[in-house]
């Protein structure tokens, strides 16, 4: 079969029942599929074999698996009781999809509401009638009939209201959520190829829903989800899990793959910042400027996550050293783009307020946006437009910027020219992390001259050889005619 629909339910292959016998151990007892699909091949199911009844951790979680372009779903679960042999009952219930490994991840979140229902039922009417375990010709009946109707109409609708009696009947509906339009946004990083330590994930979804998907696929996930505030970078969530960087990689793919999160740039008042051409094209586009004032102001309960004041008095405007650019000054905002003296001149209040907003209010932020450049810092943009800046918390608005991909981040991106230096600088280094933040951290002059190639940027240096940011610029920056640094706009 070969669906050419990008609809999850399309790719129902086929809705499968496991069991475990205590003399020949897991069996598919049932599989069944849509009338127009042909059937799973019985080599997919014995390929997959100890997955129909996994180990005991795995029980009452969702447990998934993708081979030979199947991907096969299910809730194992254990049912006890004196009636049954060894005290307990051993089932899983699942569906088989037809998927490639790219869309393995996305099926598994749609199916995952269905998966959790139709399991929760079936446990029901096996506590209370021994529907599964009872193995005598009506029972196996009925189970076939409604489930061969549930399979039918959730390959033709996506959605089935199964009943078995008064007392059970449920709803089900496969979520059908195409990546390319959750939310409109486009994010710095929505591919697990690019992902770096420095990479902060903020979540495009209500945060409960990301734990819950999280929970219902691997420890480990759900374990990192907990993490996921917009603050933490990767490398900063592997030592707060206590799991290698490889896992918490992995776990980030998954949920990046599952349109659960984007991944941005870490946050500091030392970034620079710079305007995308989408940016003007959404100018004009009220709602667009309306949820952005929704959002980013101080103290709101924004996409993704309340993530507390980044203003001036924020731990993060001093986590590093205040460097001018070029010999420019904070007053070269000023000068910087003649639109915006709109801002000076205009009342601009934002207000948290339920007073309507004024036409006026959402031209701010887009000239707040537009005034963004790479030549200066958040941390004087902040400094020189403070008035305007204090109801608006700061970090969400450049997160809410660089989600919808209106402005982009500018990186440094440091080149050495004379590796005769790097000893030096690898001690300097040393000295100054013991010095700042009492503790010891060694570098290796050779590790410094592979990185210092001008593929690795700051950020992601830092995360590297473990020394905070303000320590590393601040010593890179005493060496002017050693090392070169290229500023580049890292595309949305």
């Amino acid at each position: 079969m070969s669906q050419s629909s990008s609809l999850t339910y399309r790719k129902i292959s086929s809705v499968f029942l496991a069991e475990f016998d205590n003399v020949a151990g897991p069996r598919n007892s049932i599989c069944i599929q849509p009338y127009s699909v042909e059937p799973v091949s019985i080599e997919v199911f014995e390929k997959v074999y100890e997955f129909l009844i996994p180990k005991r951790s795995l029980y009452g979680q969702i447990v998934s698996v993708q081979v030979d372009n199947f991907t096969l779903i299910g809730k194992p679960t254990q049912v006890e009781g004196s009636q049954y042999e060894r005290n307990a009952y051993l089932f899983n219930i699942g569906f088989v999809l037809e998927s490639s490994p790219e869309e393995h991840p996305f099926l598994v979140r749609d199916m995952v509401p269905v998966v959790l229902k139709l399991s929760a039922e079936l446990l029901s009417l096996e506590k209370e009638r021994g529907l599964l375990s009872r193995q005598d010709w009506q029972s196996r009946t009925t189970l076939r009939t409604k489930l061969s109707k549930m399979v039918n109409q959730l390959f033709e609708k996506g959605s089935h209201f199964l009943v078995f009696d008064a007392s059970h009947a449920s709803y089900l509906k496969v979520l059908s959520c195409n990546p390319k339009y959750t939310q409109g946004l486009s994010g710095l990083v929505n591919s697990s190829r690019r992902l770096r330590l420095d990479h902060v994930p903020v979540a495009i979804v209500a945060p409960m829903l990301v734990r819950k998907f999280a929970s219902q696929i691997d420890p480990n996930v759900s374990q990192i989800s907990l993490h996921i505030n917009g603050v933490y970078c990767i490398d900063q969530i592997a030592s707060l899990t206590n799991l290698d960087r490889e896992r918490v990689f992995r776990s980030i793919r998954l949920l990046l793959d599952a349109d659960m999160i984007r991944c941005i740039d870490i946050f500091r008042f030392q970034n620079r910042y710079e305007p995308t051409s989408k940016l003007y094209v959404v100018k004009e586009d009220v709602s667009f400027w309306e949820q952005c004032h929704r959002l980013v102001r101080y103290n709101s309960q924004s996409l993704f996550g309340k993530v507390g004041s980044t203003n001036r008095e924020g731990s993060l405007f001093s986590s590093g050293t205040r460097r001018q650019s070029g010999g420019h000054t904070i007053d070269s905002f000023s000068q910087s783009k003649s639109s915006f003296v709109s801002l000076k001149t205009g009342s601009c209040n934002f207000s948290n307020g339920n007073s309507s907003i004024t036409h006026h209010v959402l031209e701010c932020y887009y000239y707040l946006y537009d005034s963004l450049n790479r030549k200066e810092q958040v941390e004087q943009l902040v400094e020189f437009h403070w008035e305007i800046l204090q109801t608006i918390d700061i970090r969400k608005w450049i997160a809410f910027g660089m989600l919808t991909g209106i402005i982009r981040r500018v990186y440094e991106y440091p080149i050495c020219m004379k590796h005769s230096c790097l000893s030096d600088i690898a001690s300097l280094l040393e000295r100054e992390v013991e010095a700042q933040s009492s503790s010891s951290v060694r570098i290796d002059a050779t590790l410094l001259q592979e990185l210092l190639n001008g593929r690795h940027c700051t950020d992601e240096l830092g995360c590297l050889l473990k020394v905070p940011l303000n320590i590393l610029e601040t010593t890179l920056s005493s060496y002017p005619n050693e090392i070169q640094v290229w500023w580049i706009g890292d595309s949305p």
